[in-house]
């Protein structure tokens, strides 16, 4: 079995501002709407779950993993398009995608996604640690 480090970083060099979210948008009531990522954790879905979007600092760097946990993401990654293609090649299907903008200046940001883990994946912080078999 391999395993991979998925760094978060401090580094304000990197991310530009930290932390790089000021907050979050829901987009249902998250206690209440059964279709809500957060209430889906570990669990194969066949339809489009609904997201939140993150809230982003106007000097925050675009970075591939973007450091979040709140409501709406937690137990989860959220991933910029190019880190979901190196994800989706080094894995067996144990983990979906589901798209989540982001919100910078008052813009969104679409090529973000949101993990949704079908089985427990060991995370630590500040490293994530993701097995992959």
């Amino acid at each position: 079995m391999k395993f991979y480090s998925i760094n978060s970083s401090s580094n304000k060099k990197v991310l530009g501002y930290y932390p790089q979210t000021k907050g979050e948008q829901h987009n249902c009531h998250v206690w209440d709407d059964e279709k809500f990522i957060d209430r889906l954790d570990f669990k194969k879905i066949d339809f489009e779950p609904i997201t939140s979007n993150a809230i982003l600092y106007s000097k925050s760097n675009l970075t591939d993993l973007i450091s979040i946990s709140s409501i709406g993401f937690s137990r989860k990654l959220l991933v910029s398009s190019k880190l979901k293609s190196i994800l989706e090649s080094n894995q067996q299907k144990d983990v979906c995608f589901f798209k989540s903008s982001l919100i910078k200046k008052g813009i969104e940001i679409n090529n973000y996604w949101i993990t949704n883990p079908l089985s427990l994946i060991h995370i630590s912080e500040p490293t994530r640690l993701l097995s992959i078999s």
